[in-house]
């Protein structure tokens, strides 16, 4: 019998309040600016709109800059996939194309686990595998995993039976 991989997918409750404190932030500073170029020129007669038009503007802005980006953010997290097989790791996107990487365990150099403020209280975090590969294919981040401790542990232990296996 043919054992299935290890699946697991991004925690995208975990990427929805940075995205969107990030996003928010970004759109308040943006739509400050837009409101004061708005009011510069209405207040030299260049345009004709009202400030509580510039105001209604520059809301919509703020709303769209802080939605549309973390929408898309959730839909390419809720459409990626990482699967750990018995002597690879696999990571997917798929929708109208699949986008997939492959790492062979005896490829992986070296394991980094980030783990924000935010992230301990979520218990999740990210995985950054660096691998022998050229700089082509670059680093395998496997962003938002629930316990990325675990997962690392992990990961060593299936190089460690992947190397033993070699030998």
């Amino acid at each position: 019998m043919k054992k299935l991989p290890l699946k697991l997918k991004p925690n995208i409750l975990n990427a929805l309040l940075p995205e969107l404190l990030k996003n928010l932030f970004y759109s308040l500073i943006f739509s400050a600016i837009l409101f004061g170029v708005l009011y510069g020129l209405i207040k030299f007669k260049i345009i004709s709109f009202t400030i509580s038009r510039s105001l209604i503007v520059a809301a919509i802005i703020l709303i769209i800059g802080v939605f549309l980006p973390t929408i898309t953010k959730i839909f390419v997290l809720s459409n990626t996939y990482y699967y750990f097989f018995k002597d690879h790791l696999v990571t997917e996107f798929k929708f109208f194309k699949v986008k997939r990487t492959s790492v062979p365990y005896s490829q992986i150099v070296n394991i980094i686990v980030n783990i924000t403020i935010w992230d301990r209280f979520c218990k999740a975090g990210d995985i950054i595998i660096h691998t022998a590969e050229d700089k082509q294919s670059g680093d395998l981040v496997l962003k938002y995993i629930k316990d990325p401790s675990k997962i690392e542990h992990s990961l060593y232990q299936m190089i460690g039976k992947r190397n033993q296996h070699n030998l």
